[in-house]
């Protein structure tokens, strides 16, 4: 899961293609938005990039502290419960947090509450769902347990990305979209995925049952990759949004 040892991990993503592009584009859709609350700060470099006031949330103190010192004005504070008035700001930014959470609807249920009608709601979170990994001749076992790993273990709820729109809706908003970035990979030690650990990592915390010998036929198939090329992965972030009606 995650946690403070993480607080770069975000940031030295948002360099890859995708990703860069799937930020951006969610930065237009809050241009001329007076005051934006980021739910789920981070670092604070999302809200640091937003055209107006911006207002972080986090619950940890190490983020709240690092986002300050960008002079984003952040509150430690959980996004199930934010301590803001109720109709009091122009939209809501909520990049790779939803996941995250036990209870993702109520964050987002606390988004529009907070948002003025008119305003707008945007989530951005990668699909892992949609992921596509080729590892070639990897065992498809495993190249399967790499992927399912990382749903339903490297999140509290790693399928939540598709379902940010029935609840926007369900949550009372209108003009609700969404839009695809693609990421893909090519280097199996990029470090901001180091898809090639994550195997044995999820081993070594005795959440997997995988032998010795299936993590060696792995660890060979990915140098081979190194060498030989045919290792990628792909990812889709999806950009959801909506108006508070």
């Amino acid at each position: 899961m995650w946690n403070e040892r993480h607080v770069d991990v975000q940031d030295r993503q948002n360099e890859i293609e995708g990703v860069r592009q799937a930020r951006a584009r969610a930065l237009d859709l809050l241009a001329g938005v007076d005051v934006v609350v980021d739910l789920g700060s981070g670092t604070g470099t999302g809200a640091a990039e937003v055209d107006c006031l911006a207002i972080g949330i986090d619950a940890s103190p190490v983020m709240v502290a690092t986002s300050s010192s960008l002079g984003v004005p952040t509150c430690r504070a959980r996004v199930e419960a934010v301590p803001i008035r109720s109709r009091s700001v122009g939209g809501v930014r909520c990049d790779r947090v939803l996941y995250h959470l036990q209870e993702p609807e109520q964050a987002l249920s606390e988004a529009v509450r907070i948002t003025r009608r008119g305003g707008r709601i945007v989530c951005t979170h990668p699909d892992h769902e949609s992921m596509v990994i080729s590892v070639p001749d990897a065992p498809e076992h495993l190249v399967a347990l790499t992927k399912w790993t990382r749903i339903e273990l490297n999140y509290r709820n790693g399928r939540i990305p598709r379902r940010v729109p029935e609840m926007l809706v369900a949550l009372g908003c209108v003009d609700v979209h969404t839009e695809a970035f693609t990421v893909v990979v090519e280097d199996p030690d990029s470090a901001p995925y180091a898809l090639p650990h994550w195997l044995r990592s999820w081993k070594n915390k005795r959440a997997i049952e995988v032998t010795e010998a299936e993590l060696a036929a792995w660890d060979d198939a990915i140098e081979a990759g190194r060498h030989n090329n045919g290792f990628f992965f792909t990812l889709t972030y999806l950009l959801n949004y909506g108006t508070v009606s």
